[in-house]
């Protein structure tokens, strides 16, 4: 779906992801002990989609910074969700986006965090056993 021509179709997609994290981004603020890390520590959403799950890790640290990578298509829809659900967020450059394709070297190095989830489906040119 990533690679649909469709501009709607993608942001169609990109949408439903968000919505399947709804149970994710209640448990991910408390499976990880993020007061410990030091104001403006930084956290990678890498395949992080419209960062969706971070954001509630950030809605409950604001003293973290957020940096999501993805796609351009998925960049381009987290940057219309954050702004509709957490333009402070936003505007006090506590999060930013970054088109990347983690299967190459990610191109932020040293951050305090990096979070990965469920970013390996639908990759066609990968040969599962």
């Amino acid at each position: 779906m990533f690679t649909s021509a469709n501009p709607a179709r993608r942001e169609q997609f990109h949408m439903a992801m968000k919505g399947m994290g709804v149970f994710a981004s209640e448990s991910v603020p408390r499976s990880y002990p993020w007061d410990t890390l030091p104001k403006d520590a930084v956290l990678v959403d890498v395949g992080g989609g419209t960062g969706h799950i971070t954001m509630a890790v950030l809605k409950k640290y604001p003293h973290l910074k957020l940096v999501v990578q993805d796609v351009e298509s998925a960049v381009n829809v987290g940057k219309k969700v954050w702004q509709e659900e957490y333009p402070e967020a936003v505007e006090g450059d506590r999060v930013s986006f970054m088109v990347h394709d983690f299967f190459t070297e990610n191109p932020v190095k040293g951050a305090d965090a990096y979070y990965m989830r469920a970013i390996i489906h639908g990759q066609p040119h990968i040969d599962f056993p």
